[in-house]
């Protein structure tokens, strides 16, 4: 072969080559995988939209009620103040909701009821207090380890100790890097804002604290979209780091036709679903009323609404067990 000795005829002969030992038997290749099925981004959207008018306000009472421990979103003043314990529980409530999103596969309810059997132990008065009593926060662990049942209900969420210590004890820095977002002139990164100390945004003397980057995940986009649901932040450059990129809702956008979800940045997804919601219902449709993904969430967890709205169920895999943001 390497000297052309052999004519170019019988190389294309697959039998001469095989009896020569010149080429080998190729394993059959795999059908391709099934295409998703296709759907009219645009219209499943204007659909949802019209739906959400309509039906939105229902259904984000009953998420409410799922979600926060009072069955309704904590009383959060513009004007935080570090003094006030009530203030700072309701401030940290948010706060460790959003960090408890980076559980997964877990129903809210359960990051609810967490929150509501620290409420009656009162470990959440410890963990609000502006004092950081060393000895208190060590009664916890032990009240929590020598449970005499030895179950140790919600150890999944005990283990996230050391975060609702960081969150406790930079409260306050936390509350004035968030709020500070309503006196920016323009748009911004939010690890301008989850990472006060390194900041540049900050560099003249901001709030001293730990980056929040790695302690909220996934749950900083929970954070934006409820301040900014609820009016607390004013800043409408907020806006596209308001949407949980929860794997249900981009499997829904994908199956639409949105793409660049697949990054490991958190925060590219909720941009890129920002864009996508933009494109296809303009710049004041895009957020749903300030809803953000709500509506995204309704949809991809309920196949009657999928029915209703796409006139077929999404594909199996595109639900998830995980909580709906």
């Amino acid at each position: 072969v390497e000297t052309g000795a052999i004519p170019d005829v019988l190389l294309t002969n697959a039998v001469f080559c095989t009896w020569l030992g010149l080429c080998q038997e190729h394993e059959p290749e795999e059908p391709p995988e099934a295409s998703p099925p296709h759907f009219d981004a645009r219209e499943v959207l204007e659909n949802l939209f019209a739906w959400w008018q309509a039906n939105g306000q229902g259904w984000v009472l009953r998420y409410q009620a799922r979600l926060y421990p009072q069955g309704q979103p904590p009383s959060l003043r513009n004007t935080f103040s570090s003094r006030d314990n009530a203030d700072r529980k309701n401030w940290l409530t948010l706060l460790l909701l959003g960090a408890l999103h980076k559980l997964g596969r877990v129903q809210i309810e359960a990051h609810r009821d967490f929150l509501r059997s620290c409420e009656r132990k009162g470990w959440l008065d410890v963990f609000a207090d502006r004092e950081h009593d060393a000895r208190q926060w060590m009664q916890v662990l032990e009240e929590y380890l020598d449970d005499p049942s030895g179950r140790h209900h919600y150890y999944q969420w005990m283990k996230q100790f050391v975060e609702i210590f960081q969150l406790s004890r930079w409260l306050s820095e936390y509350v004035e890097a968030i709020l500070s977002i309503n006196r920016l002139p323009g748009a911004f990164a939010l690890d301008q804002i989850l990472a006060p100390r390194t900041s540049a945004f900050f560099s003249g003397g901001g709030p001293e604290a730990p980056p929040l980057t790695r302690t909220l995940g996934i749950g900083a986009h929970f954070v934006m979209r409820e301040l900014s649901r609820l009016g607390h932040l004013r800043q409408s450059f907020a806006h596209r780091y308001c949407y949980v990129p929860s794997p249900r809702v981009r499997r829904l956008l994908d199956a639409l036709g949105c793409r660049n979800l697949e990054t490991e940045s958190r925060t590219d997804q909720s941009v890129a679903i920002h864009d996508f919601l933009v494109k296809h219902l303009g710049q004041m449709r895009g957020t749903f009323d300030r809803s953000f993904d709500l509506p995204l969430h309704a949809v991809a967890s309920d196949s009657g609404l999928q029915i209703e709205l796409l006139q077929r169920p999404l594909p199996d895999d595109a639900l998830d067990s995980g909580a709906a943001g």
